[in-house]
């Protein structure tokens, strides 16, 4: 086992560790904790967190290590002492990819409700919630059953792979197509995919803060300070999935593509740990962003201070009194 590779593994034991803590925090004080008049706005958050909680829960029993100047992949952590198997292993990446392109459909989904909530409030509160349901699911199943195809064109078989891999190596290997077609299909529709979300999100924040500078004569000053706060609240949040998840995907989809450049292994992994960090890094920008969340959080971990009643006893000629403050 190389250095790398051992790096690789104790940093994802302190994140497994870390994730837990972090979602099972976040989700019980989202579900508990959420006020009622921020409750359209957390279902779309939860959401996101729940594909997050999946790519790192992946990653406690399963993690992919890149294995360049090949283009394949190393099985390792604690499934690797039950199974040796190559469809694990390729289920195990399509699972951690399949799990990115879930969050930022999330976040399209997020954003396109926040502006829904602001250009047609009436609109949607008058909406049956099946049809949200069904909105969500639906940009969900397309975004996914792409990706999903487009990943089945880059998968080959250990024994299939134009260069010879010797038998010491093939232990928990699992491979890519490293050139022609099926080596560039997926990674050019996940890049297309995340051009399209961020482009998207833009657009709706843009439309957001237009729609709130054309009502604001209509809505009444507090709704509107408080609209404004809920869409930063939501820019902040996002940029940690384009910043920690989206940016380093593309990096490591050229590494993948570039398989025989000289650090396309320690660029790849390094990728991948930035990958693993943005779901709790959410979280914990989602309980520090909102007031009631931070509220909820010291109340859970600091002891309140119970109330103290001092008394004072004062002498005065002929009788005692006793004062309480």
């Amino acid at each position: 086992m190389s250095t790398l590779e051992v790096v690789f593994n104790r940093v994802l034991d302190v994140v497994g560790i870390f994730s837990i803590f972090a979602y099972t925090t976040t989700f019980y004080i989202m579900v508990k904790h959420t006020p009622k008049s921020m409750k359209a706005f957390s279902r779309p958050l939860i959401n996101l967190f729940f594909w997050n909680s999946i790519v790192n829960g992946l990653f406690i029993v399963a993690r992919p290590f890149p294995m360049m100047p090949l283009a394949c992949f190393k099985l390792t952590g604690l499934i690797t002492n039950w199974v040796d198997s190559e469809i694990v292993g390729q289920g195990a990446l399509m699972a951690t990819l399949f799990s990115l392109v879930n969050v930022a459909t999330a976040l399209f989904i997020s954003f396109s409700f926040r502006f829904m909530a602001v250009a047609q409030s009436n609109l949607l509160k008058s909406s049956r919630k099946m049809w949200l349901y069904l909105y969500a699911i639906v940009l969900h199943a397309v975004f996914s059953g792409g990706y999903i195809w487009a990943y089945h064109t880059w998968t080959l078989s250990v024994e299939h792979y134009p260069e010879d891999i010797p038998r010491r190596l093939r232990r928990f290997l699992f491979c890519l197509a490293p050139d022609g077609e099926n080596g560039y299909i997926c990674i050019l529709y996940l890049f297309f995919f995340m051009v399209f979300i961020v482009n998207s999100l833009v657009v709706f924040v843009g439309l957001s803060f237009y729609e709130l500078n054309k009502h604001k004569k209509i809505i009444s000053e507090r709704t509107a300070k408080m609209q404004k706060k809920l869409l930063w609240n939501l820019i902040i949040l996002s940029a940690v999935p384009i910043f920690l998840g989206g940016i380093p995907y593309m990096i490591f989809s050229v590494s993948v593509f570039k398989h025989d450049w000289p650090y396309a292994q320690l660029i790849g992994t390094v990728c991948t740990l930035s990958m693993l960090n943005y779901g709790p890094t959410m979280c914990v920008a989602c309980l520090f962003l909102f007031k009631n969340y931070r509220n909820a959080l010291k109340r859970l971990f600091v002891k309140p201070r119970g109330i103290v009643i001092t008394v004072t006893p004062v002498l005065s000629m002929g009788k005692h009194t006793t004062h309480f403050s």
